[in-house]
């Protein structure tokens, strides 16, 4: 009964910890209206930025066709590494 227990536990534990880094890696979700958007004079880079803050990481940005695109975002920056997915076709 007690190997039982034990093995139980450590599966419990185990299948925690996939759960939690399967879950850390889902990008945020936020739409364009709620950042704020600066560019430099000549329109050539773009700041993207919410709370006054860059944003950092990966983002899931919905597009208004219903489809959305997942972009890795550096400094405020999008680094170029984007997917998108549109719904229909």
């Amino acid at each position: 009964m007690n190997l039982s227990k034990n093995l139980a536990l450590k599966l419990s534990c185990s299948l925690l910890l996939i759960s939690t880094n399967l879950f850390a890696q889902l990008p945020e979700e936020i739409s364009w209206k709620h950042l704020l958007k600066t560019y430099n004079r000549d329109s050539t880079e773009m700041v993207l930025s919410l709370n006054n803050k860059p944003l950092e990481g990966q983002y899931k940005i919905p597009s208004d066709e219903g489809g959305f695109a997942l972009y890795t975002i550096k400094k405020g920056k999008i680094t170029g590494e984007a997917f998108w997915y549109m719904q229909g076709g």
